[in-house]
């Protein structure tokens, strides 16, 4: 979130709303995007491509149609192994 803060983003941006998404889901299309955040599909590829320009996520295949856009960091946060407190 501070990474996107950052971005000087308008305050309704979809970008904005992408990383509460991103925690639960961490491998996102556009589609899924716009269903999640009820708006269109234009508004949810650039912010999709935004958040990828900023290098927060990447897309594994390069292709024009049907992009998966994946949040590494995320990915990598829920391989971690549990820290157990005692």
């Amino acid at each position: 979130k501070k990474r996107i803060a950052e971005m000087n983003l308008r305050s309704d941006s979809a970008v904005l709303r992408l990383p509460d998404l991103l925690i639960g889901t961490p491998a996102v299309s556009a589609r899924r995007v716009k269903d999640a955040l009820d708006i269109s599909f234009p508004a949810a590829s650039n912010a999709l491509a935004k958040l990828e320009q900023a290098g927060i996520l990447s897309i594994p295949k390069k292709r024009q149609r049907n992009r998966t856009f994946i949040a590494t960091e995320v990915i990598s946060l829920l391989n971690r192994p549990a820290v157990r407190r005692q």
